[in-house]
């Protein structure tokens, strides 16, 4: 084969590859423009602090369904968790107290870098994801996360969440589809983990 046929045939192979990714980073920047995150620092690393961290996870999560109740969509919910940050905090304050703990609590909507991460039977590609932040203490710990929306981690019946007002959920990468995304996914991450240095 000459090597005008070789260099044809290697820029055939580029542009398959490259137009993959392309499409593979559409939908993983889909995913995570349209996914609210929540996410727990714990103080420390202790048992007692971390044990606190899951007791303050179960509370704001029981509150839920009277925080988000109606919210059918990512931007609903967005609003009225910086509506209710006063109320999400004074619940985890009031459980950190019940608990024997005088810590501070800090509560806040912002815009934060995830590495890629599985929740059940879903995969989120790394990147800058919309999330409610909550610190407890130095927050210095392990931390805690899922998905407030689409609601993976509270009931669908509680959020008013329905298929027909969003179509997300179906949207996300699923475990079962993590081998042929392996690749993709360390691309993506590697991708987003520099792009995060150079605006630092």
């Amino acid at each position: 084969m000459r090597k005008k046929e070789w260099f044809v045939l290697i820029a055939c192979i580029l542009s398959f590859f490259c137009s993959g990714f392309l499409a593979f980073g559409e939908q993983c920047f889909f995913i995570r423009e349209n996914t609210l995150r929540l996410h727990i620092l714990a103080n420390s690393d202790s048992p007692a602090d971390q044990a606190l961290k899951l007791k303050i996870r179960d509370a704001v999560l029981a509150q839920s369904g009277d925080l988000f109740s109606g919210c059918d969509t990512r931007e609903k919910m967005i609003g009225a968790a910086k509506e209710q940050l006063s109320d999400i905090r004074r619940t985890a304050r009031q459980t950190a107290v019940h608990n024997g703990y005088d810590l501070p609590v800090e509560v806040s909507v912002t815009d934060m870098f995830f590495e890629t991460r599985q929740y059940d039977d879903v995969i989120l590609p790394a990147g800058t994801y919309t999330a409610v932040r909550i610190e407890i203490g130095e927050a210095a710990g392990k931390n805690w996360w899922c998905v407030l929306y689409p609601p993976l981690c509270v009931s669908a019946a509680e959020t008013g969440f329905t298929e027909a007002d969003s179509q997300i959920g179906d949207s996300l990468l699923k475990r079962q589809e993590l081998p042929r995304y392996r690749a993709k996914l360390a691309v993506v991450e590697w991708w987003e983990a520099l792009c995060r240095r150079l605006d630092e």
